[in-house]
C-alpha cells in the first residue's frame, strides 16, 4: 500500500503505526504493561508497610503472570523457545512485547529518524511525534527517534500529547541481519567500552524495560546460569573462563616507570590502596575512576557480569533470527491487518 499524507486515516496511524507484528504480541504487550503497573503498586504498598494490601496485589500480579505465560506458549516464537527451559517464562514474554514486530530490525528509517519494518509498504512514515519529552515515558523511547516518537497509544498516560504524524520520506531497508540494531534497542551494546546508562535530562535511544528482562537479578541472564539453558551456558561458561584466563587474576599492572617491576594485581591490588585503579590516593571524589574494560583487567565481577551479558546477547541475537523466520514462512498465521499494514 502506498501512504501518502491525504491518504492517513486513522486506521493507517491509529495513534501512530502500530509496533505489533500479530495479535499474540499486541496481547503480550497489553499483559506485560498490566504487570509492570501492578507491580510496581504492589513493591510501594510493601515499601510503605502496607502488607495486606500488598498481600491482595500479589495475586494479581501473579494471575498476570499466568496469562503472559499462556499468551507466550500461543505466540509465533513459541515453537523455537520451547526447546529452552527456564527461558519460557515472564521475562522472555515481556521481551517480545517490547521488540513488538522483528521486522523493524534492521527495519526501514525516515528522514527523521523513526524506525518502521522492513516490510513497511508506504512511502512516507506514520510514526506519531509529541509535544514534549515530559508526555511520553521514558520506557518508550526508539532506537534514534526524534521528536520523542515511538511512544504508541496504549502506553502513552497523557493521549493528548500526540502533535500529529511524522509524514517524512522513508528511506530503503537498511543492511544486514538486524541483530546489532537489536542489540542497541534493548540497551545491551557499547558506547566507550562501557554499558549505556541513562542520565538526567538526555533521552535514552533503547528501552531500559528491554534491559531489565535482559539483566535484571532473575532475569533471562541469570535464569541461563542458574537453569543451565542449553547453548547459552555453555557460551556463559566460555566467554567467562577466557577473560578469566587473559584479564583476571593472571593479569598484570604496567608499571608507572621503567625501573619499577610489574605489579600483580592478585589479591590487595584491588584494594582501596591501589591507585591504578581507584584514583589518587591524596585526591578526592572526582579523581576517583574505573578500570578500563576494554584494556584493563578485570574484578571477578566484572567477569561474571559481561560472560551473562554475552549469553544474554546470543539468546537475543537467536530469537530475532527465529522469529523473522517464522513471520516468513507462515505470514498468513502471523500477520495482522492494520489498514493494509502487517
Amino acid at each position: 500500500m502506498s501512504v501518502v499524507a491525504e491518504d492517513l486515516t486513522e486506521t493507517d496511524v491509529g495513534g501512530g503505526y502500530t509496533r505489533y507484528r500479530d495479535h499474540h504480541t499486541e496481547e503480550l504487550g497489553q499483559l506485560a504493561s498490566a504487570f509492570d503497573q501492578v507491580r510496581k503498586t504492589r513493591l510501594a504498598l510493601t515499601q510503605r508497610g502496607l502488607m495486606p494490601h500488598s498481600a491482595a496485589i500479589l495475586k494479581t500480579e501473579e494471575a498476570l503472570g499466568r496469562a503472559l505465560n499462556k499468551t507466550l506458549r500461543a505466540h509465533a516464537a513459541w515453537p523455537w523457545l520451547s526447546q529452552f527451559p527456564g527461558l519460557g517464562g515472564v521475562h522472555t514474554a515481556r521481551l517480545i512485547s517490547r521488540i513488538g514486530d522483528p521486522l523493524r530490525f534492521p527495519g526501514r528509517v525516515c528522514a527523521k529518524g523513526h524506525h518502521l519494518p522492513s516490510d513497511y509498504a508506504g512511502e512516507v512514515c506514520a510514526s506519531p511525534i509529541w509535544n514534549s519529552p515530559e508526555e511520553v515515558p521514558e520506557a518508550d523511547s526508539r532506537d534514534g527517534a526524534e521528536g520523542w516518537a515511538g511512544a504508541d497509544e496504549a502506553t502513552c498516560e497523557n493521549e493528548t500529547a500526540n502533535a500529529g504524524t511524522c509524514l517524512a520520506p522513508v528511506g530503503p531497508i537498511r543492511r544486514g541481519t538486524g541483530v546489532q540494531s537489536l542489540w542497541h534497542f534493548c540497551g545491551v551494546h557499547v558506547v566507550g567500552g562501557r554499558a549505556p546508562r541513562l542520565r538526567k535530562g538526555v533521552k535514552a535511544d533503547w528501552d531500559p524495560i528491554a534491559r531489565t528482562c535482559l539483566l535484571m537479578p532473575g532475569g533471562i541472564a541469570e535464569q541461563i546460569v542458574r537453569l543451565r539453558v542449553p547453548v547459552y551456558r555453555q557460551k556463559y561458561e566460555e566467554k567467562k573462563a577466557l577473560l578469566a584466563s587473559l584479564r583476571g587474576a593472571e593479569c598484570r599492572l604496567e608499571p608507572e616507570r621503567k625501573d619499577d617491576p610489574p605489579q600483580d594485581i592478585r589479591g590487595a591490588a584491588w584494594s582501596n590502596e591501589t591507585e591504578a585503579f581507584n584514583g589518587s590516593a591524596t585526591g578526592g571524589a572526582e579523581d576517583l575512576g574505573e578500570p578500563d574494560l576494554r584494556n584493563g583487567p578485570l574484578r571477578p565481577f566484572q567477569i561474571e557480569g559481561i560472560a551473562r551479558k554475552v549469553a544474554a546477547k546470543a539468546f537475543l541475537g537467536d530469537l530475532l533470527t527465529a522469529w523473522k523466520r517464522l513471520v516468513l514462512e507462515c505470514p498468513s498465521e502471523t500477520e495482522k491487518d492494520f489498514g493494509g499494514q502487517p
